[in-house]
């Protein structure tokens, strides 16, 4: 449930952060775009890391 939220958040929150950019240097849509595809990157990045730290975790316990 954390991971999903955490994806989520990173992308709603470079999602705002490229809509305001957008909208003080009058550049629409392109920061909004650009905001949008640095989250789902950064998002992505963390979720799969997180995911690869808990797959040694359970390989621990396992082993």
């Amino acid at each position: 449930m954390g991971l999903g939220t955490e994806l989520a958040a990173s992308v709603v929150g470079m999602l705002l952060v490229g809509y305001f950019l957008d909208q003080h240097f009058n550049t629409s849509p392109w920061l909004l775009l650009t905001g949008a595809l640095v989250g789902m990157i950064g998002g992505f990045y963390n979720f799969f890391r997180e995911v690869q730290k808990l797959g040694k975790i359970g390989t621990r316990k396992r082993g």
